[in-house]
């Protein structure tokens, strides 16, 4: 296992590798769709608050919460979140979870 600082940073892939994943999603999706597998509605979640620069993972984490970053599209900015460890584990639960759309109320 390679070490940590060995590690290409987040900040170096996530460009690289956006716009694959995003094809690939949308690909997925429209698929779902046409085959009639994702149901009509989406599943919603809602933040706690916005992520402070106090938080920290491990505070987090005991808390049963969890730092969510939501990328920008289109016209909307990145939204730095925290959410309930309850809802992630209710979102992975959901059949397609990594490809389907959710509703984030903020």
């Amino acid at each position: 296992m390679a070490k940590p600082e060995e590690r290409p940073s987040r900040s170096f892939l996530a460009p690289k590798l956006a716009s694959t994943y995003e094809f690939y999603a949308k690909k997925m999706r429209q698929k779902y769709i046409e085959d009639g597998v994702l149901p009509p509605t989406n599943p919603s979640f809602s933040s706690l608050r916005t992520r402070r620069a106090t938080d920290k993972i491990d505070e987090l984490i005991e808390q049963g919460e969890v730092a969510c970053v939501v990328e920008k599209r289109e016209e909307f900015e990145d939204l730095d979140i925290v959410v309930s460890a309850k809802d992630i584990h209710r979102l992975k639960r959901e059949s397609h979870w990594r490809v389907r759309p959710f509703k984030l109320v903020h």
